[in-house]
């Protein structure tokens, strides 16, 4: 997961900044948000398990 977040990071690099810059962001973000999902599962069996203290 986080090797296809930079993978995807340094893919985009060379690209023009423009149009794909918002589109980059959202990808990066939304892969953030999965990753955390899927560590909050791992560790307390649930998807939401990120959200909670212990």
């Amino acid at each position: 997961m986080l090797g296809a977040i930079v993978m995807f990071g340094i893919a985009t690099s060379n690209v023009d900044i423009g149009d794909t810059a918002p589109w980059t962001w959202y990808f990066v973000m939304g892969m953030l948000f999965l990753f955390i999902m899927i560590a909050g599962h791992g560790i307390s069996g649930r998807v939401s398990g990120f959200m909670v203290d212990a």
